[in-house]
């Protein structure tokens, strides 16, 4: 199992086990589907969203990453890609 801690604040945190699978005819492996998370991300697209109005709220990088336990460079890119 794959695990992800996200925290949108200090009293909330979501701990998300996906499942990985692996195909008997192929052998191909694969996780199991989230409906709120999207393809090959770790990432929801409301964290990405609360993340951009930090940001246009003038709120240091340095403060998101600790909010949120999300990397400088992914909040950068998040914001300034």
């Amino acid at each position: 199992m794959h695990s992800r801690k996200i925290k949108l604040r200090q009293e909330d945190v979501l701990i998300l086990k996906k499942r990985k699978y692996v195909c008997k005819v192929c052998k191909k492996k694969f996780c199991e589907e989230v409906d709120f998370l999207p393809k090959y991300q770790r990432m929801t697209n409301r964290l990405a969203a609360w993340i951009i109005s930090q940001l246009s709220n003038t709120t240091s990088i340095k403060v998101i990453t600790k909010i949120t336990n999300v990397s400088y460079i992914t909040v950068y890119q998040i914001g300034y890609d």
